[in-house]
């Protein structure tokens, strides 16, 4: 209508505001500045310890650091509060492990996947070269039916290994038809194939205390395609805990928000994948070498 928009905010993770930022910045007609406290001089030196201080006595070492860096210096790579994997992240970042990876013709992608219909429906997409899990590309949608997610996997130029997903798609479904059907049989019917489920445990405790660790050290083997895979690396980056403002204390469980669906099928693959050897067909002459020999002896 003419008028204008004023976009006033603090960093908090890796989401849409850095995205806003990104556009701003790039896209004509519109102005982005951002501001720090070493910027702006509004604060002294001695403030700012002082302030860094408090946020250390309040929140400890990594956490309060990070608060700090994303409060009065406007980072958007620092820890959003109780962010699972933001710290490993960082990591991949600086050792340039989150950038341009590009596709392998010559190896099979294998695909991680978590469920959904009327939530998000996402899907990683990996090749394993040596102690390497390059992630190449990143799918994630809501509202489609498995036929969806079939046309988006033969339009990619890929050739697929294994397809990697939760329990749930073992569970039988009522449908139109007169047997109930699971989606792993549907994704099958589909070409979406062999699809491997990897079982999911359904209590918190074991999702906190042994599949977020699982996924937060294998982070340290993994690439990241910066352009492909951003809304995915966006989910891991914000997946965090609840968190209590009135006691100052995360909760034991994860948020269930936007980022937990990239985060679950990222988590399929780091507590469900083992690389397939493939069996070699053998040869007649495989086989005749390696029947045991019989020796005569004459007299």
């Amino acid at each position: 209508n003419g008028g204008w928009a004023i976009f006033i905010y603090t960093p908090r993770g890796n989401n849409h505001g850095r995205t806003m930022f990104r556009t701003a910045e790039s896209t004509s007609g519109w102005y982005a500045d951002l501001q720090t406290a070493a910027k702006t001089g509004i604060f002294s030196q001695k403030q700012l310890n002082q302030i860094r201080q408090s946020y250390l006595d309040i929140f400890e070492q990594d956490l309060g650091e990070a608060l700090y860096l994303q409060e009065y210096f406007c980072s958007f790579e620092s820890a959003q509060m109780g962010a699972y994997f933001a710290k490993q992240l960082m990591v991949a970042r600086a050792e340039g492990r989150i950038t341009n990876v590009p596709w392998t013709p010559s190896l099979e992608v294998d695909t991680f996947w978590d469920l959904g219909v009327d939530d998000s429906m996402t899907i990683w997409f990996m090749q394993a070269v040596g102690r390497e899990f390059r992630f190449i590309d990143y799918y994630e949608n809501s509202g489609f039916g498995l036929e969806h997610y079939a046309k988006v996997l033969k339009e990619k130029p890929y050739v697929y290994g294994n397809h990697w997903m939760p329990h749930d798609a073992a569970v039988r479904e009522m449908s139109s038809g007169t047997i109930a059907r699971s989606r792993k049989d549907v994704a099958e019917g589909l070409g979406i194939k062999p699809i491997i489920i990897v079982q999911r445990a359904t209590n918190i405790d074991i999702i906190v205390q042994v599949h977020i660790p699982a996924a937060r050290n294998i982070i340290s083997s993994c690439w990241f395609d910066l352009t492909k895979c951003a809304h995915g690396l966006s989910a891991l980056e914000g997946y965090c805990a609840d968190y209590d403002e009135e006691k100052k204390k995360l909760g034991n469980r994860p948020k269930h928000d936007w980022t937990s669906h990239g985060s679950s099928s990222f988590i399929t693959f780091a507590v469900g994948y083992k690389p397939m050897v493939k069996e070699k067909p053998i040869s007649v002459t495989d086989l005749m070498m390696s029947m045991p020999k019989l020796q005569l002896a004459g007299g």
